[in-house]
């Protein structure tokens, strides 16, 4: 039985995947490389030391260097989360709240942009736990920060859904051993054979948690 549901942030709650990738695009341009924004679409999902090493290798510097490059570029051009929530993932947020089920947040994003999205979009409430990947050595696909979400929430990993987007989410969840429903996008074409299930629209969610519920 799902007594816990547990979201990605980026890809998932809020479309922020392709922002990312636009802005390692800018800032590759910026130092003089040109690159196909669908040649980029393969580091999406990724942390942010992923992103960090692309643009270093296609720029060929430090990935400290290419850090800072990334971390410059985010102050002096600030993404516009409450412009790309999900309307969908507030709704099943809306939902599972009202059901009673245990709402966590498992992301590889550093706490202090954790926080940021969820002010900006004003949907902390929504959340039982808010759980960043930098407090842990290794980032997803390790399952240890789903374990520990699940722990948090007072759950077993089995009594767990977990909402991904990218192949590391995914298959994180899955070594935690967890129901996992993949959110598709046909752009990044991330590989979902880990996952239970795949959706296109997180709007289907509902159906499957009363469906698994109603069997269990």
């Amino acid at each position: 039985m799902i007594k816990a549901v547990i979201f990605d942030m980026d890809g998932v709650i809020v479309d922020s995947e392709i922002e990312y990738i636009r802005n390692v695009r800018k800032i590759l341009k910026e130092h003089g490389v040109e690159v196909a924004l669908d040649d980029l679409y393969y580091i999406g999902g990724g942390p942010f030391t992923y992103y960090c090493e692309n643009i270093a290798k296609f720029l060929n510097i430090s990935v400290e260097l290419a850090g800072k490059y990334y971390k410059q570029f985010i102050i002096d051009n600030p993404t516009d989360f409450k412009a790309i929530l999900r309307p969908e993932a507030v709704e099943l947020m809306k939902y599972l709240k009202a059901q009673g089920f245990k709402i966590g947040l498992a992301s590889s994003g550093t706490i202090k942009r954790i926080d940021l999205k969820l002010d900006i979009c004003g949907i902390r409430g929504y959340f039982d736990e808010v759980v960043s990947g930098q407090i842990f050595a290794k980032t997803k696909p390790n399952p240890e920060i789903f374990l520990y979400t699940a722990e948090k929430l007072g759950v077993s990993p089995q009594e767990c859904l977990v909402i991904e987007d990218s192949q590391m989410g995914i298959d994180g969840g899955h070594n935690a051993g967890m129901f996992v429903v993949a959110l598709y996008d046909a752009r990044f074409k991330f590989n979902t054979s880990n996952a239970s299930q795949v959706v296109s629209n997180l709007c289907e969610v509902k159906g499957i948690i009363e469906k698994i519920n109603k069997t269990a």
